[in-house]
């Protein structure tokens, strides 16, 4: 049985260099490093740009000093410094946070548990008014709750792929992703049919039917 010290010493990235993004904190302490957290980390690392990796990575896996980065980047130590505390900070900004904290599956799990509970309890009574109202004028189609459309699409607990893909079309909240025609959905990039169809049946688990999206379901 691989023990949580050993999955440590296993990852991608230096030891050191795990270490050194969760320091000074307990909310992650290195026993409760799981697979699944070591990948969340991982993952937002590499959301950093290459020469922030390359200081967090050269001061502490390599330990090289702020002079010496400094020297290879052609820019003074003070300001080696400044991009090393201000990367680290970054770090701990409330999505890429959770990432760490939760790690990937975990992080997903949370945000859809938590949008989930919301949806039951604002959903529900706000779905039950409209749909009373609706059904006494006459109207058959159900209406959709505007707390619902004013999710973060994190909600939706896309894949990092899927949920780049919105990004990419500018959405940052469920509605916009709902509000999406064929034409735009077709010009995201990088947005093949396994990609779409995950997207279309999170937008459908929500309980949102009939969107651009719906013929993408297999």
């Amino acid at each position: 049985m691989t023990s949580d010290r050993e999955i440590t010493l296993q990852l991608d990235y230096p030891q050191n260099l795990i270490l050194a993004v969760v320091q000074n904190s307990d909310l992650i302490p290195p026993k409760k490093f799981t697979d699944d957290i070591c990948a969340g980390i991982r993952y937002v690392i590499s959301t950093l740009g290459y020469r922030e990796q390359d200081i967090l990575r050269m001061r502490f896996e390599e330990r090289k000093s702020r002079s010496e980065i400094g020297e290879f980047f052609g820019i003074g130590q003070e300001r080696v410094r400044q991009i090393e505390n201000k990367t680290l900070r970054s770090l701990r900004v409330s999505t890429r946070w959770n990432y760490m904290k939760l790690g990937i599956d975990g992080y997903m799990r949370w945000v859809k548990e938590r949008a989930y509970g919301e949806g039951y309890k604002t959903g529900y009574d706000q779905g039950y008014k409209d749909g009373y109202s609706d059904g006494q004028n006459g109207v058959e189609q159900p209406s959709i709750s505007e707390e619902l459309l004013n999710h973060p699409i994190d909600s939706l607990g896309l894949s990092v792929r899927a949920y780049n893909c919105l990004l990419r079309a500018d959405c940052k909240r469920v509605g916009d992703a709902v509000r999406l025609s064929q034409d735009q959905i077709q010009r995201i990039r990088n947005l093949g049919a396994k990609t779409a169809n995950e997207i279309a049946c999170a937008i459908r688990d929500l309980g949102i039917p009939n969107t651009s999206w719906s013929t993408y379901i297999l």
